[in-house]
């Protein structure tokens, strides 16, 4: 059993099961509102780093607001997780969206889902880590939130077969700015039909699901199957 397509493929063999949300997760989602008449939102979740990175989400929103200026007053990048907040900040200034980010840092995990409940997209990024792809454990968090999620990330990864199977928002790659800011520009012209629409999700991404996905293959192997 592998957590990945990529874990498989270096293997040669195996069956997929992937990570799953917390059963509780889908109930945090659903724990608050969004706040009437507040800014459109980009919420993104867990740790910043050369993995995760955020400056493809800055290079983004930088292209829209470009075409789109009017929608500054109406855009807000709100964190929640560890980052370097100065290089974070640096970073946005060299888009001049400084003034933009909401950097809230670690917080304690239904804290943070209660959070990003005010968020209209959530965005997730990856990088290639040579020949394979990253999983984050926070896109199964997303998955199960009811909110699109944007995903800048390899084509051919793990993170945008999710997004497609599930039809839980778009996944392009780094090299796709100019259709990622369309696709933000998008949700944003639908936002009050997404703003509340927590909680919504396929009941196969809750661990309960996946734990009896594994006591499935546990048992084949128990019995003498492949």
């Amino acid at each position: 059993m592998t957590a990945s397509s990529s874990i498989r493929e270096y293997f040669g063999r195996g069956e997929v099961i992937t990570n799953a949300a917390a059963d509780e997760t889908v109930a945090l989602w659903k724990s608050g509102k969004k706040e009437p008449g507040s800014r459109f939102v980009v919420g993104v979740l867990g740790t910043i780093n050369h993995l995760c990175p955020i400056d493809p989400l800055f290079k983004t929103l930088a292209c829209l607001l470009k075409t789109e200026p009017e929608l500054r007053n109406t855009i807000r990048i709100m964190h929640v997780g560890h980052c370097d907040a100065d290089m974070v900040r640096a970073q946005a200034s060299l888009y001049e969206l400084g003034d933009l980010i909401d950097l809230k840092g670690y917080l304690e995990r239904k804290t943070a889902i209660r959070t990003l409940v005010q968020a209209d997209l959530l965005y997730l990024s990856v990088h290639r880590f040579e020949e394979y792809n990253i999983l984050p454990g926070r896109i199964f968090d997303y998955l199960v939130s009811g909110k699109p999620v944007l995903g800048i990330i390899p084509a051919d990864s793990d993170a945008a077969t999710l997004i497609g199977e599930y039809s839980q928002g778009a996944a392009f790659r780094h090299d796709e700015i100019e259709k990622a800011a369309a696709y933000i520009k998008r949700m944003f012209e639908k936002r009050s039909a997404i703003g509340n629409a927590g909680g919504i999700h396929d009941p196969g991404l809750i661990a309960s699901a996946m734990a009896d996905q594994y006591a499935l293959v546990l048992n084949r192997l128990q019995d003498g199957e492949p």
